[in-house]
């Protein structure tokens, strides 16, 4: 019979450690966050509302399209992957009885991929309610990787294809429709953007890549307010730190280079391990099934009290301005980082 004393001291440690970080973030998660979020599925109907959210195979995204389905949405899964994304739709009408679920493929690196999803909606449905921009990438590689249609990958992923998509679809919203926009407060660490160059040509930094575009993220939604009509929002969500397959990418043990060691810190290496495993019991991380309420509240308009105004950053449905980094405050900068996107995706195009 196979003994544990059998196993390596240091084996046995390892896995002690990550039983006990897994163990207390299922009871922090259950029953420590608290979320004082209050959307009622009976009272916050979305009944024939045409949703999206992007990045639904998994995680919060999944999450977030499971409430909508809920409450009578015609959830629409845009997904990379569309063999995860249909596993999640079945999910989702099992245990909704919803039969509006749809999978329509979508990959936020490539911009023309991004243009095809875009007609498959117009030709579908051709009006959005609700927009929700999850999808996102963690997996930020030490040296500067391109697509093939020469934008920086995580770039690409995290920025120029959620505003691209949302330009596209802000001329189908409806006279009440909402852009919902998913970001973190790890914007707050994005070192300085410099608009002429989002594509890092001359400045590539892997450990900052990642919080920029978050940062970005919040630009983009408050530049997008100004696009939209009367009655009309763009918001900004931070779901709080999420132990999420994002979660692993962005400290991910097993990814590595040319570049990466063994020792290396961040992201890498055994560090990264270490990071991975206690990072979710220093950080407070939530499970999925907890980071849904504040888009799905948005989406549902919140209650007569509340005061949404479009372009606002909110977390446990609350404002909370002060988790934004203040260049989002700076409009000059703003209007130079959309321009600078725009060129961007426009190159796509023109090459």
């Amino acid at each position: 019979m196979f003994r544990l004393r059998c196993l390596p001291r240091w084996l046995l440690v390892l896995i002690s450690c990550f039983g006990i970080c897994f163990l207390a973030v299922i009871i922090q998660s259950k029953y420590v966050r608290t979320v004082t979020c209050k959307v009622d599925e009976r009272k916050d109907s979305l009944a024939g509302q045409v949703v999206i959210v992007t990045g639904a195979s998994s995680g919060i995204g999944f999450q977030i399209a499971l409430e909508m389905a809920r409450r009578g949405a015609r959830v629409v899964l845009g997904c990379r992957h569309p063999v995860e994304g249909q596993a999640a739709r079945q999910y989702i009408v099992t245990k909704t009885g919803s039969t509006s679920v749809a999978v329509v493929g979508l990959d936020l690196a490539d911009m023309r991929k991004v243009h095809k999803f875009y007609d498959k909606i117009v030709e579908l449905y051709g009006k959005v309610d609700v927009l929700v921009n999850n999808a996102a990438t963690g997996k930020i590689s030490t040296t500067r990787k391109l697509t093939s249609q020469g934008l920086e990958k995580t770039m690409a992923t995290n920025h120029l294809g959620p505003m691209y998509l949302t330009k596209l679809l802000v001329p189908l919203l409806t006279p009440k429709g909402k852009v919902i926009t998913i970001t973190c407060k790890d914007n707050l660490d994005s070192d300085i953007i410099d608009a002429d160059d989002l594509n890092s040509v001359n400045n590539y930094d892997p450990t900052k890549l990642y919080h920029k575009t978050k940062l970005l993220n919040i630009m983009m939604a408050r530049y997008i307010k100004n696009l939209l009509k009367h009655g009309q929002s763009s918001y900004t969500v931070d779901p709080g730190v999420t132990w999420t397959n994002l979660y692993a990418d962005l400290h991910d043990h097993m990814h590595h280079d040319e570049t990466a060691t063994r020792l290396s810190t961040g992201q890498h290496g055994l560090l990264g391990w270490i990071r991975w495993l206690v990072g979710p019991v220093m950080h407070g991380a939530a499970c999925p099934t907890l980071a849904w309420h504040d888009a799905v509240w948005l989406a549902t308009g919140g209650s007569e009290t509340d005061d949404l105004t479009s372009g606002g950053h909110f977390s446990n449905c609350k404002t909370a301005d002060h988790l934004v980094n203040r260049q989002a405050d700076d409009t000059q900068l703003i209007q130079a980082v959309w321009e600078a996107s725009k060129h961007l995706i426009e190159s796509v195009f023109t090459s």
